[in-house]
């Protein structure tokens, strides 16, 4: 079971500020098809979405909110101390808000594979950035076709400063947004679950400074390794010549098993590189002693997902006869996760662009770099809050 992090007026606000309506369960991604900033960035693995009222009339805010495991919420108010609740910095860390208004072209879509997705522009972002609530499966499309009347109701009074009962279907038809383009992937092939061996998260975990705050217990799978699948397509035993390296870092394999429904581990430690091969090219070799287990071109296409939560990356393989499979690198600690996630974006960046990354503006080079500290260190504790804590 999951409890909703903090009580009373420090989430729900006062009586006029009450949730109208309320999903309970899914995922929050930060979608940059088009980004130098990474494709795609999990927000909250675990959350629930609401449309709540605000202070003024006829305006309605649209709300994400980290969810926690039961028990998680009172360790942590006990460790922050009693000024917990009246900290609204911590509680911003744990929500994200939004003004419903039909600007965000706030839309809904039930994917092949039967995932159930919210999306809504991200104002504050670059062209084409998206947020997406992927739904829980326990969520029901009744839901969620519910959810998304309510907030057309809600557009609809903004717009109009009227209530929404004097709307007519037509009225309401103007704020849908399905029409738009499609909705790009944010999660990975099958939206697999991570799962990992008790050893490496708990070994994994004890080290991970950076999300002290995140206690929740791992999900446990059989201590066995399982054989690498087969591969066929690029040869991984004899990869592409790296003209230059951009990273080689150690990290452990998994691989997503459909069978039990999440990731298994493959190998404890394999080196991943990501080198250039050619004329704006770019491989990524994964590796440990003389077994080469992937090797594989740095494209955007393979939709890769950094989690700094669970300090992973995921990415699609696509063999020569169409199989595909999902993939997770996890690594010691955010600074290789960094380190790594740098060299992936540069190479896709130079390939997308055609232009090295050195030859780039300095104001360029800085946008792309400070793109990247917001990113990594989105859910890292600050140096105060360190403090505080110790």
């Amino acid at each position: 079971m999951f409890a909703l992090r903090g009580i009373g007026k420090l989430i729900f606000g006062s009586s006029a500020q009450e949730a109208l309506i309320e999903l309970p369960q899914g995922q929050l991604y930060l979608v940059r098809p088009l980004s130098p900033k990474g494709y795609s960035e999990l927000i909250f693995r675990d959350s629930a979405i609401r449309i709540r009222r605000t202070n003024q009339e006829f305006q309605y805010q649209l709300v994400v909110q980290r969810v926690f495991e039961e028990g998680e919420a009172e360790l942590l108010a006990e460790e922050e101390g009693e000024d917990a609740e009246i900290d609204t910095l911590a509680s911003e860390k744990d929500e994200k808000t939004f003004l419903l208004d039909e600007a965000l072209s706030f839309r809904f879509e039930i994917r092949e594979n039967g995932d159930k997705v919210l999306a809504w522009k991200d104002l504050s972002g670059d062209t084409g950035d998206l947020f997406q609530f992927v739904c829980d499966s326990s969520v029901t499309s009744a839901q969620v076709q519910q959810f998304v009347r309510v907030a057309q109701e809600c557009q609809y009074e903004r717009k109009y400063r009227t209530p929404h009962s004097t709307a007519t279907e037509s009225d309401l038809q103007q704020f849908d947004f399905e029409a738009e383009e499609p909705i790009p992937p944010a999660s990975p092939l099958h939206s697999p679950t991570l799962a990992r061996s008790i050893e490496s998260v708990d070994d994994m975990l004890s080290k991970n400074q950076a999300n002290s705050a995140v206690k929740r217990e791992p999900a446990f799978v059989p201590e066995q390794e399982i054989e690498a699948p087969v591969l066929t397509g690029p040869d991984a035993s004899n990869p592409p010549e790296a003209l230059e390296i951009y990273a080689a870092v150690t990290a452990e394999l998994h691989v997503f098993d459909p069978q039990p429904g999440h990731f298994a581990l493959v190998d404890d430690s394999v080196i991943a590189q990501v080198s250039e091969i050619g004329k704006w090219e770019y491989w990524l070799q994964i590796e440990s002693g003389d077994k080469a287990y992937l090797g594989t071109p740095v494209v955007a296409d393979f939709n890769p997902v950094f989690d700094f939560e669970y300090l992973s990356f995921v990415f699609n393989h696509f063999s020569s006869d169409g199989t595909a499979r999902s993939w997770l690198l996890r690594f010691k600690d955010q600074p290789t996760l960094e380190r790594f996630q740098e060299a992936i974006m540069q190479a896709i960046w130079e390939k997308l662009n055609e232009t090295k990354w050195t030859k780039m503006q300095d104001k360029e080079r800085e946008y792309v770099l400070d793109a990247f500290g917001d990113l990594t260190m989105e859910d890292a504790p600050s140096t105060e809050e360190e403090e505080e804590e110790e």
